[in-house]
């Protein structure tokens, strides 16, 4: 039973997610226009995520999703609210999401995942018509500096996220939390950033839920 357990663990549950190439494959694709989430939950969740709390995660009714999920009912609220762009490419909106805790990603995935399959085959056939949003993400645990021998591993995978998140065309970052704003400048997109706390449920809806990249310098970077 345990090394049935341990397959699962560590081959099967990782192909739930999309491989490094993949997530590059999308975000650099003209044909897809990716809203970058950031969530921040705590060194409490990151610390759960072990091979042990995996099992449990996708055998058990609790999900991190529930608590979180206006992050994403603010990505769609921006991608109804845009305007069409003037292209030959019929863009498909789509939702790159990272977080310090691998079960959000899991359950976001499970959920709401891309078919690897519309990766190469794009069109309005690969949306997901009930959520109006896929998602794409990396179902690995992080490495936190703070919490790992391997610090080194830890920053350089940290550098990547972080690359990924600059090539998102608009971001829906955690308020608490200053890694998503690092991305969020080096994209340097003249598009307003969407910052919600993790402490209250808020909607991005209105026009005092969104901060512009210049405003977010003097009120995030100390940039004056």
């Amino acid at each position: 039973m345990n090394r049935i357990l341990e397959f699962c663990l560590v081959r099967i549950l990782p192909l739930l997610g999309h491989t490094p190439q993949q997530l590059l494959q999308v975000l650099l694709s003209p044909n897809f226009y990716p809203i970058g989430i950031q969530v921040r939950t705590g060194d409490t969740n990151i610390r759960g995520d072990n091979p042990k709390s995996w099992f449990k995660f996708v055998t058990g009714k609790k999900s991190l999703l529930p608590s979180f999920e206006y992050f994403f009912a603010c990505a769609r609220d921006i991608v109804d609210g845009n305007q069409p762009f003037l292209t030959n490419t019929k863009q498909v909106s789509i939702a790159f999401l990272i977080s310090d805790t691998t079960r959000l990603r899991r359950a976001a995935l499970l959920r709401w995942k891309l078919p690897s399959s519309c990766i190469q085959s794009f069109g309005n056939t690969c949306r997901n018509h009930e959520h109006g949003l896929p998602v794409i993400a990396n179902s690995n645990p992080v490495l936190h500096v703070a919490y790992t021998s391997e610090q080194l591993l830890a920053l350089r995978m940290a550098m990547f996220d972080i690359f990924l998140f600059s090539l998102c065309e608009q971001h829906v970052i955690s308020a608490e939390s200053g890694f998503g704003s690092i991305g969020v400048f080096a994209a340097l997109k003249q598009r307003n950033i969407y910052s919600l706390s993790t402490l209250n449920k808020r909607s991005c809806r209105g026009r005092n839920q969104h901060i512009s990249l210049v405003a977010s310098s003097y009120q995030w970077s100390g940039i004056r």
